[in-house]
């Protein structure tokens, strides 16, 4: 938590879907980064998911602050490059309750029924499938505390960890 909290957030924008502070490269994103690619791991979330091949797991640290617009919008996780993303992760690193920032989960072919998700204590985390028809979203944060996560995908690509490390 520390190299978190000594960190650089700075503004990252997926054009079109979401706006958030991301910490820049960290000893605290390469930890975590090492946790998520344990074949130990991947073993676990294969037998309670069902899904096939694990190559790697790639995420971000990010934080969304209720004094800035920050907003995540309807999404799938599949196009371009992401058509490998198999499931996807977040993890609750915010120390104090938030309000807002919960995660919401639809079928496409049925957007008025949405499962949410709220994962406000520290070290609440949860999985969910990525798919086509899927789509997820993260509300916005209300209040005055903020909403730090580690978020990412277990992907079926594999990939040489020592790529990913920033440090």
């Amino acid at each position: 938590m520390q190299s978190i909290d000594a960190g650089t957030f700075a503004t990252r924008e997926d054009a079109g879907i979401a706006v958030e502070l991301c910490l820049d490269p960290s000893r605290a994103l390469d930890i975590l980064t090492f946790a998520m690619n344990s074949a130990a791991l991947f073993d676990f979330v294969r037998a309670i998911s069902g899904c096939e091949h694990i190559g790697h797991f790639a995420g971000r640290i990010y934080r969304f602050d209720p004094s800035i617009a920050h907003h995540d919008s309807w999404h799938d996780d599949t196009a371009g490059d992401a058509g490998a993303r198999r499931l996807g992760f977040s993890l609750n690193l915010s120390r104090e309750r938030y309000c807002g920032g919960t995660f919401q989960l639809r079928e496409k072919a049925r957007p008025d029924a949405i499962t949410s998700i709220e994962n406000t204590r520290l070290a609440d985390a949860f999985l969910f499938h990525i798919a086509p028809e899927l789509q997820h979203r993260v509300s916005a944060v209300e209040g005055s505390a903020s909403k730090t996560a580690f978020a990412g995908w277990f992907i079926a690509g594999d990939i040489d960890l020592r790529t990913m490390l920033t440090r």
